[in-house]
This record gives structure tokens, C-alpha cells and sequence, in this order.
């Protein structure tokens, strides 16, 4: 099991930011029983009811950037892998273009690129490695179980700074679906 703390204290913190410190207790509750490690089905069980307790109390544009925030922090730090492999793909390119059809091409294991008029739809299949989702804090949850697509506020954020990285600009990015949500799928419309 990877390590929850961590995340779970970027969380609180980023809650406690953009909400203000009542809502990050009222969210945050229980999860100081959760340690290193506790069962996968016990994490992702108390992320799911946190996700149910910020969709009551916060707006979705509130809730969009706390997760948006924690994604864009994984991206810059705890999972900088996936960035630094597409920066160091897209330097044997001279062209924004070559770079996207190679992509299109032969994307990495598990991931898809396709363009779509001037957006690129960039997905990724959790189950191509075996798990329900790369977070560590929510792998456990059972097959056939769906939570809030709040959650997938952190992807968009990671999937944001992925693509402001390569790019070298601001992008905008909207969740079309995800592995959590139901789908086998998490797939992004990036603009």
C-alpha cells in the first residue's frame, strides 16, 4: 500500500485553503484512523464517504479546485514520473504535430491520444496495470462500486499539468469519464 498520509494531508491542507478549516474538519473526519498501512478497502471506502461529505458542503467550482490542486501537486511531486516521460517524448519532436500523431500512433501502455478538431482527447486504462485507479487512496475500491466524480478532480489537475508541461501553455481540461465513475476508461477533452 502506498503511502495515505501524505495525500491525505495535501488534502486536508488544500481544504482547509480554499474552504476554510470547518469544512476540512467536517470532510477530514475519520481519517486520522487511517495509517500506514490500512487496508486498501478501508481508504478507499473513507475517501469515498470524504468525497460524499465535500459534495454537501461545497460548491462544485470550490470543490474543482481543491482537487483540481491536489492533482496538479501530485503531477509536480509524488508522481512526477508520467510528466517527465512525456517531456523527454516529446523532446525527439520538432513539431507540436509530430509529436501528437506519434502519440496518436503508439501511445504508451495503457493511455490513449486522439485529436479532435483542435482539442486532444487523452485517456488512460487503470486496469491496463492491474488496478481500479493509479491513486493509491482509492485502488481498493470493489470492481462494480462507483463514487463521486469529485474525486476525479485530482486526475483533471494531474492531467492539466501533464499537458501545460508538453505544450509549454495553459490548457483547459474537461473529465468525459472515469474508471471510478463506472466507466473502464478515465478519458479528458484537453483545449
Amino acid at each position: 500500500m502506498p503511502d495515505i498520509r501524505g495525500p491525505l494531508r495535501e488534502l486536508k491542507s488544500t481544504i482547509a485553503r480554499e474552504a476554510g478549516e470547518k469544512a476540512s474538519e467536517a470532510i477530514m473526519k475519520g481519517s486520522q484512523s487511517l495509517r500506514d498501512p490500512s487496508p486498501k478497502e478501508e481508504v478507499a471506502q473513507w475517501v469515498k464517504a470524504a468525497m460524499e461529505r465535500m459534495d454537501g458542503l461545497l460548491d462544485q467550482e470550490t470543490r474543482g479546485r481543491i482537487m483540481g490542486g491536489c492533482g496538479r501537486n501530485c503531477a509536480d511531486h509524488s508522481h512526477a514520473g508520467p510528466v517527465a516521460g512525456a517531456l523527454k517524448r516529446r523532446s525527439r519532436y520538432e513539431t507540436l504535430e509530430e509529436f501528437l500523431d506519434a502519440e496518436e500512433r503508439s501511445p504508451p501502455r495503457g493511455m490513449l491520444v486522439e485529436r479532435d478538431g483542435a482539442a486532444v482527447i487523452f485517456g488512460y486504462t487503470p486496469a491496463a496495470y492491474g488496478v481500479r485507479c493509479y491513486c493509491g487512496l482509492v485502488q481498493g475500491l470493489p470492481q462494480g462500486e462507483v463514487m463521486s466524480g469529485t474525486y476525479c478532480g485530482c486526475s483533471v489537475g494531474f492531467v492539466e499539468r501533464y499537458w501545460e508541461q508538453v505544450l509549454g501553455r495553459q490548457v483547459k481540461v474537461e473529465l468525459l469519464e472515469s474508471a471510478v465513475t463506472g466507466s473502464n476508461v478515465c478519458r479528458f477533452r484537453v483545449t
